[in-house]
């Protein structure tokens, strides 16, 4: 064996290495100012989708609380007022303390527009009335007619910021949603506004790197210009800067990054100083230099001590495998051929032992199952007293003309989609004709495994019947603890597959559903669920079966058996109950009540009323007054 069959491949190496760093100065030197602008952009888009979207969230919460106060029965109340009497007032001063409760930065206004009316968490009165009392406050506010005009035009759903229309603090802007409705549900026309104070949104800038800027700007113009250390006027050149939404570069900015908010007509960007970008730059471009100067003083006295003191060992270690009869080549490829084939030899032999293993682990299995356990000198299955046992099955039908390749694949597809599935359990399997077994040592909860199991089952079942064409059932038995009753679970299995009884979805069969305590389970989840969910007018069967994990008919039927009632029944007797103890209180009128207690419309409230009670709810009404 020449040392050259190597030598000369290593030398030829470390010289390409050494070349590399000065190749890569060159290339680094010409591309990095390139890299420097992505890698600040993308750093900056970072930082620009992490404040955007904190700045949304804002928005959408000013969109939630007008939401939520349109919906509050102190704005129904206020806002079905024909005319200023005692008790519109009173509403308003309810109204007013419903806002002024609100646990928020925001600060919400309502104004009237057919009584001339603003209510806000500082005060309730005419619009002339509530200016004169903000000017007050605020002396620096506009005059009336531009504050009057900005309160009364229609607004779509629109953010902008100002300054005059609701003051938060002295001398501080606030963003402002606002939203027009006209004749809403035949009452009062109001127009609404929700003001968050900048302030808020100067503490989402402080990440900002010193120099950058944040620019708010809607429909187009830029309106706020964010440092980290806050609010500052947006100049001319940043104005005019933004009305590209390609990276630029002036005399002061080096580039730009821009995004859009998920709330209409609201845009973000960053602009990063020149300065910043050179003086990163500089940094690389001497790291880059050193690390050069640096790799060839060291290169230079180690290519020689490596190069002979790598080639010693592995001529020792090629001369000690042998093999090579001789032969002269290069000893990495020598060392690979024997490495290969000694490890082929052990997959080779691993897998036989695991396959052995494997056949017979399904063979003791199968005679477990069956009742006929074979003795054995060791367990092939370590079955314990005490331990969870449970035993899961598919039945896979043959075709008419016997066992085809059509059949094998859908037995492979079965066998190992289910073990993926279930692989954070242990389990043995075995098979008998056209059946697969799966018996489960159970660690976790039973009702866990089960559940687990079932979902699996189910997919596994629709996927075969949707992709294949071929309809495969599984079952899953209940969980004992002594491995004398492994054949009994196999009996229950196999007495569902050949009944079809206890059948739940998509083909998948639990032997334990038909008995007591499961049924008792069953109404419970759905007497429970009812009670949480009367007041939804979309309830029905299909929604409590989603809302407890099980099949629609399944519940029906159990549920009929045991309380000899219908679903639909007991939710009718529920809520009439429900709808008795508020039409008593006296506090609400039927319309109310009707839809407290899950009722579409009063007409159908009265007729079911009449139905389950014997008498209209407007007597009882009567007879409690």
């Amino acid at each position: 064996m020449k040392k050259k069959s190597v030598i000369i491949s290593w030398a030829c190496s470390y010289v390409i290495i050494l070349l590399i760093p000065v190749i890569a100065v060159f290339v680094n030197y010409i591309c990095s100012i390139k890299v420097i602008k992505e890698e600040n952009l993308q750093a900056n888009e970072l930082v620009l989708d992490n404040i955007s979207s904190a700045i949304d969230r804002y928005l959408y919460q000013e969109m939630s609380v007008s939401a939520s106060l349109i919906q509050s029965r102190n704005f129904v109340k206020i806002i079905s007022g024909r005319k200023k009497d005692a008790q519109f007032y009173y509403d308003a001063a309810q109204l007013r303390s419903q806002i002024a409760s609100l646990e928020s930065d925001m600060t919400c206004m309502v104004y009237l527009k057919k009584l001339d009316y603003v209510i806000c968490n500082t005060g309730a009165n005419e619009s002339a009335a509530f200016y004169n009392g903000m000017r007050n406050v605020f002396p620096q506010m506009a005059g009336y007619e531009e504050w009057f005009g900005m309160l009364e035009r229609e607004y779509q759903n629109e953010f902008f910021i100002s300054a005059i229309l609701m003051n938060c603090k002295a001398d501080e802007a606030c963003l402002i949603y606002a939203d027009s409705v006209r004749e809403w549900m035949q009452y009062e026309s109001f127009n609404i506004f929700i003001g968050l104070p900048v302030s808020t949104l100067e503490e989402l800038t402080r990440s900002l790197s010193e120099g950058s800027r944040l620019l708010v700007k809607l429909d187009g113009k830029t309106v706020l210009a964010l440092t980290n250390l806050g609010m500052e006027e947006a100049s001319a050149e940043e104005e005019g800067a933004t009305g590209s939404s390609e990276p630029i570069e002036t005399e002061r900015y080096m580039e730009i990054s821009k995004t859009s908010s998920e709330v209409k007509n609201i845009e973000y960007c960053i602009i990063i100083p020149k300065d910043e970008f050179w003086k990163e730059l500089q940094q690389i471009r001497n790291v880059l230099l050193i690390s050069l100067a640096v790799t060839f003083v060291v290169g230079l006295f180690c290519v020689s001590a490596v190069l002979n003191r790598n080639f010693k060992p592995m001529a020792s270690l090629v001369e000690k495998i042998g093999g090579n009869d001789g032969k002269k080549g290069n000893e990495y490829k020598l060392i690979e051929d024997a490495y290969f084939r000694l490890m082929g030899e052990k997959d080779i032999m691993y897998q036989r032992i695991i396959s052995q293993k494997e056949q017979m682990q399904s063979s003791y299995l199968l005679s477990v199952l069956k009742g006929r356990a074979m003795e054995t000198e060791e367990d092939i299955i370590p079955l314990q007293a005490g331990q969870k046992i449970a035993l899961a099955g598919f039945l896979i039908p043959l075709s008419e003309e016997g066992q085809t390749r059509q059949d094998e694949v859908v037995r492979f597809v079965v066998d190992n989609i289910f073990t993926e599935l279930m692989e954070g359990y242990t389990f043995y399997r075995t098979e008998d004709g056209p059946y697969f077994f799966y018996l489960f040592q159970i660690q976790t909860e039973g009702e866990e495994w089960k559940q687990s199991c079932l979902k699996a089952m189910e997919y596994l079942c629709a996927i075969v019947r949707e992709k294949m064409e071929v309809s495969v059932y599984g079952a899953v038995s209940g969980i004992v603890d002594d491995p004398e009753k492994i054949r009994f679970l196999y009996q229950d299995i196999m007495q569902g597959f050949e009944s079809g009884t206890m059948l739940l979805r998509d083909g998948v069969i639990d032997t334990e559903a038909g008995s007591a305590t499961g049924a008792q389970g069953i109404v419970n989840s759905v007497m429970e669920y009812v009670k949480e969910h009367y007041q939804d007018t979309s309830l029905n069967i299909s929604m409590i079966a989603e809302g407890i994990g099980k099949n629609p008919k399944y519940i029906s039927r159990v549920f009929k058996e045991e309380t000899q009632e219908g679903i639909l029944d007991y939710v009718n007797r529920l809520r009439i109950r429900k709808a008795q103890v508020l039409i008593r209180s006296g506090q609400f009128t039927l319309e109310q009540v009707s839809e407290m207690v899950g009722y579409a419309s009063v007409r159908t409230f009265r007729r079911a009323f009449q139905k389950e009670t014997g008498k209209t709810p407007g007597a009882l009404k009567q007879t409690k007054d």
